[in-house]
């Protein structure tokens, strides 16, 4: 117990402790490919504690989608193309009050890397 808040904040969860949150990560695999999904739900968050009523950072949904695929395996070497894209929704939230979580972003990536 924090002995520096008010009577009307006792009891109150920890700021930035979100009320629900959930997880789903999916990976397919199939011959040379990966295909991956992951989801991640965070419900609303007190970021400040403020009487009558605090303040509440909003419910956000963030997901991102991965495919990599084997081109090949030569030798000592193997190649990889990767596609990646984060935050396909594109939905404007902050983790943190006052600091906005970029929009979605794409990369693409060429590996080649020595068998062991």
């Amino acid at each position: 117990y924090n002995l520096s808040l008010s009577r009307h904040h006792s009891g109150k969860p920890l700021l930035y402790t979100p009320t629900h949150s959930a997880s789903l990560a999916i990976q397919k695999l199939f011959k040379q490919s990966t295909f991956d999904i992951n989801t991640k739900i965070i419900g609303e968050r007190i970021y400040r504690y403020n009487w009558p009523h605090d303040n509440i950072l909003p419910t956000y949904l963030s997901t991102n989608v991965s495919y990599k695929y084997q081109i090949s395996a030569i030798n000592k070497f193997e190649t990889y193309i990767h596609l990646n894209s984060e935050n396909i929704f594109d939905t404007q939230y902050q983790s943190v009050y006052g600091f906005p979580v970029p929009g979605r972003s794409y990369t693409l990536t060429i590996t080649i890397k020595e068998r062991k």
